[in-house]
Parts: structure tokens; C-alpha cells; sequence
């Protein structure tokens, strides 16, 4: 039995303000970005939490160095106000295949894992949209020790 548990689960369409880290480390500079922000605005709740979905943009198998891009979407209600200085996209929603893991040391691992369960499974294939990484820890985890949801997006065969 593997460590990474699979469930399918539905994203909901949802409003998100984008924000972009791009070098060495983009994840963290993005999230630097998002954190400012949500704490500007009155974004964290109760538990010092924020809803974030991100990913590479470009990736770091498309760079020419080391360097490469992060890219992570702030869910803002349809009453936030957001500045038009920060981009706004509607994400349409989509079914997932999703795993967790409880540490950033296994996300190489169960992005493997969740790919190849997608594509050994016979009822659902890649539905072409860009993996998503969901962030579970309070603001101030290190980022060795945050949590995630990893989710793939899948359509049915």
C-alpha cells in the first residue's frame, strides 16, 4: 500500500488574485507576495490561513537555468476589492485527482505518484490543466513543514 492516499474531489469555480515569483526560489517569493497582500487587505482568517493554489510557470524543465517561475492564485471572494494593479482570473472549476502529503520533501514523490495514477487508471485521464499545489499550513510555517493537497486536474474516459 503506498503512502499516498488518491480521492477525487471537485474544485470549484472560485475568483483568484494572481501573483509571481521568478529565480532560484519562486515559490517563496510569490508567497512573500501573496502573504503582503492578504494581510493588506484583511484576507487571513481566524486560524492565520489563507486558500492558495500554486504552481510552476514556466517550469523548471523549460528554463534554460536554474531559474524558473511560480505562480500562485489568492482566492478572493467576488466582494473583494482588488487593485487593478494585481491581475484577477476566474478558474473555471474542475475534478480533481488529489493526494496530501505532510511534508515538502515527498511533493517530488507524490506528484509522481498522482501523474502515474492518472494515467494508469481506467476511468479517468489528464484533463490538460496545470497540477495544482494547495498550501494547508498557517502563515508562518516554514516552508519545510508545510502541509499540501496536490491536485491534478482529470476528466473522465
Amino acid at each position: 500500500m503506498s503512502k499516498f492516499q488518491i480521492r477525487i474531489e471537485e474544485l470549484p469555480p472560485m475568483r483568484v488574485a494572481v501573483f509571481r515569483g521568478y529565480g532560484l526560489t519562486p515559490e517563496m517569493e510569490a508567497h512573500r507576495q501573496v502573504e503582503a497582500f492578504a494581510r493588506e487587505k484583511g484576507l487571513i482568517d481566524q486560524d492565520n490561513r489563507i486558500k492558495t493554489f500554486g504552481y510552476n510557470h514556466p517550469a523548471p524543465w523549460v528554463t534554460t537555468n536554474d531559474e524558473y517561475g511560480y505562480e500562485i492564485w489568492l482566492v478572493v471572494g467576488p466582494e473583494a476589492e482588488v487593485p487593478g494593479y494585481v491581475l484577477t482570473m476566474q478558474y473555471p472549476g474542475s475534478k480533481c485527482a488529489v493526494t496530501s502529503i505532510e511534508r515538502l520533501a515527498d511533493i517530488g514523490e507524490a506528484w509522481e505518484y498522482l501523474y502515474n495514477w492518472v494515467k494508469d487508471s481506467k476511468e479517468f485521464q489528464h484533463a490538460q490543466m496545470s497540477g495544482l499545489e494547495e498550501v494547508l499550513s498557517p502563515l508562518g510555517t516554514s516552508e519545510e513543514d508545510f502541509k499540501f493537497n496536490l491536485y491534478l486536474p482529470v476528466v473522465e474516459k
